[in-house]
C-alpha cells in the first residue's frame, strides 16, 4: 500500500476485521518489488470525510508501522504529519488503531458506540508534540441514543506502552456507565509494564 493516495468521502461499512488498512510494508512486493521506494517513510495524500461502521476489529487500522517523512524517499530523515481527519467510526471493535508509528494526527474525529475503545495506540516513537502521535478537536463517545441500555465503549483513549501521545481539545460524552472509562493507560502491556507519560490539554468530560 502506497499512503500518497487520496482517500476522501467513503462509507465503508460492514465486515468481519477493518475498513481502512494501512498496511504498509518496509518496501514494495510482487511485481513492483523495489528496495528504492519505502511506504512507510511516505506521507498521506489525503485521508478526510470517510465513515466507517459495523467492523469485527477496527474502522481505521494502521498496522504495522508507520513513521513518515518529507519527501517520503527511503533515507529522509525529517518527520512530516500523516493526517487523518473528519473520520467517523461507529458500532466497531475499535474506531481506530495505531501501531509502532510517528508522526501521526487524527483530527476532528467522531467515534461512538465502539466496543472496546474509541482510539487505541499501541506503541509510538519519534518525540513530542508533531514529532509523535496527536488526538485533537474529537468527539469520543461511550454510548448514544442507539446503543442498548447495558452498552458501553470500554477505553475511550487507549494509550501506548510508550511515550509520544499526545492528546488536545477531545470531549469524552457518556463515560458513565460501569466497566467503561474515557481513558485507560497502557494498551497491550505486560505484567508490571506501564509509566509511561501521555500528554493531555483542553480535555472536556460531558
Amino acid at each position: 500500500v502506497n499512503p500518497n493516495n487520496t482517500v476522501r468521502r467513503n462509507a465503508a461499512a460492514g465486515g468481519t476485521h477493518f475498513g481502512y488498512w494501512y498496511r504498509l510494508d518496509e518496501h514494495p512486493t510482487g511485481p513492483s518489488a523495489t528496495d528504492s521506494v519505502c511506504p512507510r517513510n511516505i506521507p498521506v495524500a489525503q485521508f478526510a470525510n470517510n465513515t466507517a461502521h459495523s467492523f469485527g476489529w477496527y474502522g481505521l487500522w494502521v498496522f504495522p508501522s508507520y513513521h513518515p517523512k518529507a519527501g517520503g524517499g527511503c533515507n529522509s530523515q525529517e518527520s512530516e504529519p500523516a493526517i487523518f481527519e473528519n473520520l467517523l467510526a461507529w458500532r466497531n471493535d475499535r474506531g481506530a488503531e495505531f501501531t509502532d508509528i510517528e508522526a501521526l494526527q487524527l483530527t476532528n474525529s467522531i467515534m461512538v458506540d465502539n466496543k472496546l475503545a474509541g482510539v487505541e495506540v499501541i506503541t509510538v516513537g519519534g518525540g513530542w508534540e508533531e514529532e509523535g502521535v496527536i488526538i485533537k478537536d474529537t468527539i469520543i463517545a461511550g454510548h448514544s441514543d442507539l446503543s442498548s441500555s447495558d452498552f458501553c465503549t470500554k477505553s475511550g483513549v487507549k494509550t501506548p506502552h510508550t511515550y509520544f501521545l499526545t492528546v488536545t481539545d477531545v470531549t469524552f460524552v457518556n463515560f458513565d456507565r460501569p466497566g467503561c472509562f474515557a481513558i485507560q493507560a497502557c494498551a497491550h502491556c505486560k505484567p508490571l509494564q506501564g509509566g509511561f507519560e501521555t500528554r493531555y490539554s483542553g480535555i472536556t468530560f460531558q
